[in-house]
């Protein structure tokens, strides 16, 4: 009882990075059995049992979710309607108006224009709206520093002009309205990653909320990427327009995945 009450518990606190430690082995102890199995069968020349035991292995998952069931879930299909619409506002009302108060999870936005007349600017806008409604926010920059970003939401959240940020005088007042933000919005959080210009993928960005929810307990309900363009396809493209396209696709991928709403920017004057 002694060596038990002083084992620290702390570590048990994210249970679901040991289910994925213990799904993970399951996966590959099943995937090196079926491979002995296959040895057999190929002796035995049984092509088609390979390809049904490798199939069997495969299917090894803790998350079975089979769908929905659409005659048996009428009534629950409306029972929550309205509820979590609008979870995401958009900064301009008229928007939100069209859009039943905002967005919802697992869906892709894209805020489109020319270069230079502040596609990065409204992303942390749209950013600072989340953090008002308590949520959590990662924000990823393909092209600023995370510095930049930074002073970037500090104009934003304290209402103060970037240009003045650095006087004395005005840092004051930074500190003290960033207090009263904290204050007002308890829950919201902020990450600001940056990543070389057209080196990270959807795959670097899944790692880097794997490493979020394990080390910092942190899992987003926004993604802003900033933006588009800068990321690289999983998978070599020639043709731009298709690398964008299958940018998009991992994106809106990501979205359902992580159960979050994702924000980026495109520019117009791209072929």
């Amino acid at each position: 009882l002694e060596y038990i009450n002083k084992l620290d518990l702390s570590a048990t606190e994210n249970p679901e990075y040991y289910l994925d430690i213990a799904e993970d082995f399951a996966k590959k102890e099943e995937m090196k059995q079926a491979i002995k199995d296959s040895v057999i069968y190929l002796k035995d020349d049984k092509i088609g049992a390979i390809q049904e035991r490798v199939r069997q292995a495969l299917l090894i998952s803790r998350n079975v979710d089979t769908g929905h069931d659409y005659f048996d879930l009428t009534k629950d299909r409306w029972a929550d309607d309205g509820k979590d619409a609008g979870e995401f506002p958009v900064i301009f009302p008229t928007c939100n108006e069209t859009l039943r108060g905002g967005h919802s999870r697992k869906e892709l936005c894209m805020v489109v224009a020319p270069p230079g007349v502040g596609k990065s600017l409204y992303l942390v806008n749209q950013a600072a709206e989340c953090l008002m409604q308590n949520k959590k926010v990662l924000y990823i920059s393909l092209e600023m520093s995370e510095v930049k970003i930074g002073r970037r939401f500090d104009s934003v959240i304290s209402l103060l002009p970037y240009n003045q940020l650095s006087e004395p005088s005005v840092q004051l007042s930074l500190g003290e309205r960033m207090k009263k933000f904290q204050g007002a919005f308890k829950e919201s959080r902020l990450v600001i990653k940056e990543f070389p210009t057209g080196q990270a993928t959807v795959n670097t960005i899944r790692a880097l909320l794997n490493q979020l929810k394990t080390r910092n307990n942190f899992t987003p309900d926004l993604i802003c990427v900033d933006y588009l363009e800068l990321l690289r396809p999983s998978r070599s493209i020639d043709a731009e327009y298709i690398a964008q396209q299958r940018i998009s696709e991992e994106l809106r991928g990501l979205a359902v995945e992580q159960n979050c709403l994702v924000w980026t920017a495109t520019q117009t004057n791209r072929q």
